[in-house]
Parts: structure tokens; C-alpha cells; sequence
């Protein structure tokens, strides 16, 4: 009915119009009241729910993720779009209908379309972070458990569950999943990288490097992980040289100090490779550039140092 849609309309713009302001809150609270309106418009109660988690509103979000997941929202759609002449920048319409309007116009061009990703891992990892900061562990894991047994294929799911097994504190379980991850897509070099990233950030430094020499096997030009890697393995100089600066004078002071310069000079070494693939791929990367120099320097490579500084 009309009353119905101008209920909605006046939801959803006030809904709109709190969210330019930034009042997250506030937005998130018209956008349910929107949803509970017309129920069959469920990206409203996404929003909601999304809104919520930003501003921490967990109670109220949590309800209504659950609410999603229960519905088995995902969020898929056919996205329809075009490029705009004038700004050369992609733009969605609501609809195809609108889309093919504006192509009449003569103001865009390229249009095509094509299937949006899923909100669903977004979904489960959200309400699994919220039980995880209440303690709830166990209904943390159950939200991933069940919505993987629903996916087994999904590797994004997959991730997330090994994530907050890390953060859980089980290890085994962790590396257990990142091994399943790389069987499921073993020739994907960004989901190589992207296991790097992780596994560095959790201290297991030799297992991000396997990921990480993996990925850049698979695509010699993955200047991040070259990157990565070389900033890995300079890491290890900062112990180094604070116990070199705590070296007295005595003959087994000096006796260390020459073991630990042997070592950084191995450090510098096994860096090399990787700051002389990132300058092939992008010769442009001036911190790479940098810091060869002063492993160059450091390493009495003259001839490399005035090339490179040339």
C-alpha cells in the first residue's frame, strides 16, 4: 500500500541521511525499522546489522546477524553497470532497465554485469568476533562450524575458522586448516601471500616464509611477498644489534660481537635476492632501493652500491 512504502521511503531516508552524518547509530535504527516494515527487503537488515557492528552496538548487532544467518542471507546479486564517459569511473545502477537507459543517453559506455561476492563469511566471521569478545568461545566456534558444514567449499569460511582457531590459542588446529586451504587452491599465488601474512603476523616466521617463497614460485613478479620477505628477514637485525650495543670490552664481548656481525652479515646476505627481484619488477619501489643500498654499503658490494645509486 502507499502508506506502507511512504513508511519505508521515510526509514530508508532517514536511514541514508544518519549515515552521511556519521551517526551510525542512529542509521542502524531506521534501517531495522525498514526491515521490519517490509521483511522481504533483507539488505536493509543488512545494513542494520552492519551499522551496528561499526559502532559497537554488539548486543543489538548480534541479534540481528543472527537474525541474517538464520535467514541465510548472502547478499548476492546481479550487479548491472557502465562506464562513465565523462569521469572514465565504473558506475552500478539499480537495475538493468536504468542501466540501459543511461546507455541511450550516450553517456556511458563498456556495460556489463556481474555476480556480487557473498556477505555471508562477513556475516558468521562478525557474529563469531562478537561471541569471541564476550568469552563465548564455544558459540564463536559453533557460528564458523555451522556455516562451514553449509560450505564445505568455501574457502574464505575455511580461513576464517583457522583465524579464530589462532586466536583461540590452538596452534595445531590454525596450521591444520592454512594445510587444507592450500590443497583446496594450491596454485593460487595471492592465497600463498595471503597465508604469509598471517602466519608472520602469529610469529611463525618459518612457516611465512614457505608460504611466501610459495607464492612468489607461483608468480616470479609478486613484488609483496618479495617485499615481505626481505622486510622478514631485516626483522631479525634489530636483536642483533641491541645486544651488539650492550657488548662490553672484554675478550668474549669482543669474541660475540665478531659472532653476531658474522650473523647480520647473513642476514644482509639472504635479503639480497629478494630487494634485487622487487627492483626488477618495479625498478620505480624507491624504499627497496634504499635499504639494497645500504646492504650494498654494509656489505662492501661498491660496484652494486654506485650502479644502483646511479
Amino acid at each position: 500500500s502507499a502508506l506502507k512504502n511512504n513508511m519505508i521511503q521515510s526509514f530508508v531516508k532517514k536511514g541514508n541521511d544518519a549515515y552521511e552524518l556519521k551517526d551510525y547509530s542512529v542509521s542502524s535504527k531506521n534501517f531495522e525499522n525498514a526491515y521490519r516494515v517490509s521483511t522481504k527487503d533483507t539488505l536493509y537488515l543488512y545494513y542494520a546489522a552492519v551499522t551496528a557492528s561499526g559502532v559497537q552496538e554488539f548486543d543489538r548487532a548480534l541479534v540481528l546477524l543472527e537474525e541474517l544467518d538464520d535467514l541465510g542471507y548472502t547478499g548476492i546479486e546481479t550487479e548491472f553497470y557502465a562506464v562513465n564517459k565523462e569521469t572514465g569511473e565504473e558506475e552500478v545502477f539499480q537495475s538493468k532497465s536504468m542501466r540501459d537507459i543511461s546507455m541511450k543517453g550516450g553517456n556511458y559506455l563498456k556495460p556489463g554485469q556481474r555476480i556480487t561476492e557473498s556477505k555471508q563469511e562477513e556475516i558468521v566471521t562478525s557474529i563469531a568476533s562478537i561471541y569471541k569478545s564476550k568469552g563465548e568461545n564455544e558459540k564463536a566456534l559453533n557460528a564458523i562450524f555451522k556455516a562451514r558444514k553449509a560450505n564445505p567449499e568455501d574457502l574464505n569460511l575455511l580461513i576464517s575458522e583457522a583465524n579464530l582457531h589462532f586466536q583461540l590459542g590452538d596452534n595445531e588446529k590454525y596450521k591444520e586448516l592454512l594445510k587444507e586451504a592450500t590443497l583446496k587452491d594450491p596454485n593460487n599465488p595471492e592465497l600463498q601471500f595471503n597465508l604469509g601474512v598471517m602466519t608472520q603476523e602469529s610469529g611463525d616466521f618459518d612457516l611465512a616464509k614457505t608460504y611466501y617463497d610459495k607464492a612468489i614460485e607461483l608468480d616470479p613478479n609478486y613484488t609483496n611477498a618479495q617485499i615481505n620477505m626481505a622486510a622478514m628477514i631485516l626483522e631479525k637485525e634489530k636483536g642483533l644489534i641491541k645486544e651488539m650495543n650492550s657488548l662490553g670490552s672484554s675478550s668474549a664481548d669482543n669474541k660475540r660481537y665478531d659472532e653476531l656481525k658474522l650473523q647480520r652479515a647473513e642476514i644482509y646476505k639472504n635479503s639480497i635476492p629478494y630487494l634485487e627481484a622487487v627492483m626488477k619488477t618495479d625498478p620505480t619501489n624507491l624504499n627497496a632501493a634504499k635499504t639494497l643500498m645500504n646492504i650494498y654499503s654494509a656489505t662492501g658490494e661498491t660496484e652494486k652500491f654506485n650502479a644502483l645509486k646511479a
